[in-house]
C-alpha cells in the first residue's frame, strides 16, 4: 500500500511538473510578490553620521536627557539632546546625530523647539565623563567597561 501511494504522489508531481510552461510569464502582481522592492531591498549600508559642533550655550537637564543649545560656528543656533551630561556652558560640545525631528514637544519642558537633533556626544559616556559627569551610576559587577 505504501508503495502505491509513493507511486502514485511520484506521478502526479510529473503531471504537475510537464503542465508548466517554463516560458510562460507570471501575472506581473504575482512578479512583484515574489521579489523584495524598494529601500528594505536594498543592502544595508553604514552611512556617516552628521556631527553637530558648537558652543554650549545653555544646558537644561531632564530626568534621563541633557538639552543642550549650541551656537554654531557660522552663527546659526540649534538644540540638541543627549542622554545626561554636565558638560559645562562655555565647552565645545560635539554631537553625533541620531535624528532630528522638527516641531518636537517636550511635556517635561512644556516648550516645543521648531527643530532638535537627538544624538549622543561625540565619544559617547567616556565624552560625558570627561565633561564633568560624575553622577553616573556604576556599572553592575563583570560588566564591560564602555
Amino acid at each position: 500500500m505504501e508503495r502505491g501511494t509513493a507511486l502514485l504522489t511520484t506521478a502526479f508531481a510529473a503531471l504537475l511538473l510537464s503542465s508548466c510552461d517554463p516560458g510562460e510569464k507570471l501575472d506581473p502582481r504575482v512578479e512583484k510578490l515574489g521579489r523584495a522592492t524598494g529601500p528594505a531591498a536594498q543592502a544595508p549600508r553604514e552611512e556617516p553620521r552628521k556631527l553637530h559642533e558648537g558652543v554650549v550655550e545653555e544646558r537644561i537637564h531632564v530626568p534621563n536627557y541633557t538639552y543642550l543649545h549650541l551656537g554654531l560656528a557660522d552663527g546659526r543656533e540649534e538644540w540638541a539632546a543627549v542622554p545626561k551630561t554636565e558638560i559645562e556652558v562655555g565647552a565645545r560640545a560635539r554631537v553625533v546625530e541620531s535624528l532630528v525631528m522638527r516641531e518636537f514637544v517636550s511635556p517635561t519642558l512644556g516648550r516645543t523647539f521648531d527643530s532638535i537633533v537627538f544624538g549622543v556626544l561625540e565619544g559617547g559616556a567616556a565624552a560625558a565623563r570627561d565633561a564633568g559627569s560624575d553622577d553616573e551610576p556604576p556599572l553592575p559587577p563583570g560588566h564591560p567597561p564602555i
